[in-house]
């Protein structure tokens, strides 16, 4: 029964070498009550093991990413991110009275990604199921994210026609070499331009001694070739 004292002390100390060793030792005297004591302590561990649980999310020591450090509450840094830009959404919208494209586009991605982070704990749960980045990364992105929604709500404001830009465009789009007014219009208005046969005849008339003359010159470079070859 001393080497059975020494067995349990041993297993409640966490020595496993101890332990080990006075198995061996009580094997050797009296087996059955050796099977029966370590069954005894295997069984006396398991709710302990069991309560136990895993963290939801282990220890993450690097990202492998340089100048990106690791967030060990990344999950609740990203959705008070993705909040904030919700909030900033609405926000410039109830402003404008209506909603331009860019903040819908930012609007929709933040909703999803929010739910993702609502419906997952793990980070590892998050990452897969956005699959796009680390949670360091998706935090990065919404950091982005904020900051391109306020320049495009308070500076850019492409919904605003700027007249300097307008007559730069209008000049791009002056007319053509060969090109009317009217065909200018069209184009504007997104029509489909097509060639009379009168265009198409003269656009054969002027492009077809040009291509001649270089059909020529091909020719005439192939068979010195040939003759310098031979």
């Amino acid at each position: 029964m001393a080497l059975l004292n020494r067995l349990a002390l041993a297993a409640r100390v966490q020595q496993p070498m101890i332990a080990r060793c006075t198995v061996r030792a009580v094997a050797a005297v009296a087996p059955r009550a050796a099977w029966l004591h370590c069954s005894a302590l295997a069984a006396a561990a398991k709710p302990a093991a069991a309560a136990a649980a895993a963290p939801v999310n282990p220890v993450k020591y690097t990202t492998n990413i340089t100048g990106l450090d690791v967030v060990p509450n990344g999950r609740e840094v990203l959705m008070g991110l993705l909040k904030e830009t919700l909030a900033s959404i609405a926000s410039y919208n109830a402003a404008l009275g209506f909603e331009p494209a860019h903040n819908e586009s930012v609007r929709r991605l933040s909703e999803h990604r929010l739910q993702v982070c609502q419906q997952n704990e793990s980070h590892a749960a998050i990452e897969k199921a956005l699959w796009f980045g680390q949670i360091e990364e998706l935090i990065q992105q919404a950091e982005d994210e904020l900051d391109l929604l306020v320049t495009m709500n308070e500076e850019v404001k492409p919904w605003v026609e700027d007249p300097a830009m307008k007559a730069e465009v209008d000049e791009l789009m002056s007319p053509r070499f060969g090109q009317t007014a009217e065909d200018l219009q069209r184009e504007r208005n997104g029509q489909y331009i097509t060639q009379t046969d009168a265009e198409k005849a003269a656009e054969e008339a002027f492009w077809g001694p040009i291509d001649a003359e270089i059909k020529a010159e091909q020719q005439k470079e192939a068979e010195s070739r040939a003759a310098q070859r031979s």
